[in-house]
């Protein structure tokens, strides 16, 4: 299970060792449950890609740029306890598992261990724009 640990989100982990080592060989694992997800887009990424792309060293002012900003917002998630599902281009997907928790209240239990606003600021600060 270690060496998936890079890999695959820690709720899928938390569900592979909860299964019988049997049923983990031969079955996939998947629970219904209560989660909040966030899928956060850099604002104005196609813009920067576009302006950059006339000058000689663009694509390494992309590649830290985009760094920085999915550094800031991973960064939030892992101190929030979300968990990165997927990225995509210049978006990344979040997931935060309610457990142990039912209803309304645990969908907004999951969005506030998200918030905080540190996120926004997190956004703010490593915005393709704001970076450029």
């Amino acid at each position: 299970m270690e060496a998936w640990s890079s890999f695959v989100p820690r709720a899928l982990l938390r569900q592979l060792q909860r299964m019988p080592e049997a049923d983990a060989e031969t079955q996939l694992p998947g629970d219904t449950g209560e989660a909040a997800v966030i899928f956060s887009d850099a604002s104005g990424f196609t813009a920067l890609t576009e302006k950059l792309a006339d000058r000689p060293d663009g694509a390494e002012v992309l590649a830290a740029t985009l760094n920085r900003y999915f550094e800031a917002i991973i960064g939030v998630a892992a101190r929030r306890g979300g968990d990165v599902i997927s990225f995509s281009g210049d978006a990344v997907t979040i997931l935060w598992q309610c457990e142990g928790e039912t209803g309304e209240d645990s969908g907004e239990s999951a969005a506030e261990r998200g918030e905080n606003g540190e996120g926004a600021a997190a956004e703010r600060d490593a915005s393709p724009a704001m970076l450029a």
